[in-house]
């Protein structure tokens, strides 16, 4: 999507805020900190170093980019100074930002991963990285996540939320379940929770089947038993249709699920959701139609991480496809009392960034509709330009 999640909220142009292609369903309503990584690529210097008698000063160990002589002295401002004095037993990194032209304290790590660091090196910045270094990237961090060096498991970590969901897609041969439990811990690690439900619902194990059941089962029990009549792949399910808890494996609502919050407010709501049409594909879209977006119990937030996981395979040509989805929402847009207005513009982004022009019949009626002073009327008006120009072969 044009996307950038858990902000999930109409962004400038209209659509989900976007952050250098990671998959949305990973970030939070703020911009994650950077992970060690990312910290290094600002760097043109970087090294590992010991603290000496001396306040905020640090001797050269060796450097894992660029060169500095070791034994060399390195002093920090009192601004950068680490905000705990360094452990004698672990060594201390720091980097020389490009930008800001000063040392930083870059963290902490136990001796022997000299080599490790040397792979951060030539890193470079994810908004450079063709498809083939986006999956080479993530391999990598993945081979790393759940480590016992904790800076090396947290920078895999926060690497890995970063990652495009199509990039994510693509690490299925090298997902274990048992590892992908073990290292994001769900259960004890809420702020993983949305990666493990991305990676686990790629993987599609019996456990990890198990997993995404169990914790959307709050959210998409329903009084009635039984099932909707078949329709087309995206086409709404009638009100008195409502879903059951057997569209996802007849597993029983979560007693920890519902203990969270309000089960339809988790934040890692958009995740599970992104998982569960891993699995199921368009077939599961009448039933979370229903039930997310046109039920009158259905919250604002499950409107939005509902739309989300579309967009996100959407935007990944996933298992619902691009052309899926896109007729999905043409057709939401079509019956735009089904869709509550702030959400319309990010529908139209959408379809925009994916070149879908066959909706100018219902974005020309939402238009008409919207006040010139509406945010929105910025993001139709800019869909009916492009969708003329490329009519006009333009």
């Amino acid at each position: 999507m044009v996307l950038g999640l858990w902000v999930m909220g109409a962004g400038r142009n209209g659509g989900w805020e976007q952050r250098a292609g990671a998959c949305p369903a990973c970030l939070g309503p703020t911009a994650p900190p950077l992970s060690l990584a990312q910290r290094v690529v600002n760097c043109e210097l970087a090294l590992r170093a010991a603290p000496t008698a001396a306040p905020r000063q640090f001797r050269v160990l060796g450097a894992f980019k660029g060169e500095v002589p070791a034994g060399d002295l390195v002093e920090l401002a009192p601004a950068d100074a680490p905000p705990i004095p360094p452990r004698g037993d672990r060594e201390s990194l720091l980097g020389y930002e490009t930008l800001a032209r000063r040392w930083v304290f870059l963290g902490e790590i136990a001796p022997g991963n000299a080599e490790w660091l040397a792979q951060l090196a030539p890193l470079r910045r994810t908004a450079d990285l063709t498809p083939a270094e986006w999956l080479q990237r993530a391999e990598f961090f993945l081979a790393n996540l759940g480590t016992d060096e904790v800076l090396r498991d947290e920078t895999a970590f926060r690497e890995l939320v970063r990652t495009p969901y199509a990039t994510m897609r693509q690490l299925r041969p090298r997902l274990d379940e048992r590892s992908l439990f073990q290292a994001l811990d769900p259960e004890r690690l809420p702020q993983r929770r949305a990666l493990a439900a991305l990676l686990l619902g790629i993987a599609d194990t019996a456990g990890a089947r198990d997993y995404i059941a169990r914790e959307l089962a709050p959210v998409l029990q329903a009084e009635a038993t039984s099932q909707p009549p078949a329709t087309a792949p995206g086409s709404p399910a009638k009100a008195s249709e409502p879903p059951t808890a057997t569209n996802l494996g007849g597993q029983p609502a979560s007693d920890r699920g519902s203990t969270l919050r309000k089960p339809g407010e988790r934040p890692d709501l958009a995740a599970l959701l992104t998982a569960h049409l891993e699995r199921q594909g368009a077939d599961a879209l009448p039933v979370l139609t229903q039930r997310l977006l046109l039920s009158a119990q259905a919250t604002r937030n499950e409107r939005q991480a509902f739309l989300l996981a579309c967009s996100i395979h959407g935007t990944a040509d996933g298992a619902v496809s691009r052309d899926e989805v896109a007729a999905f929402f043409q057709e939401l847009l079509a019956n735009p009392e089904d869709v509550t207005r702030s959400l319309a513009p990010t529908l139209v982004a959408d379809l925009q960034a994916w070149s879908r022009w066959g909706a100018v019949p219902q974005v020309t009626r939402l238009r008409d509709v919207t006040t010139p002073d509406d945010p929105a009327r910025a993001v139709y008006d800019q869909y009916l330009e492009l969708a003329r120009k490329a009519a006009d072969g333009l």
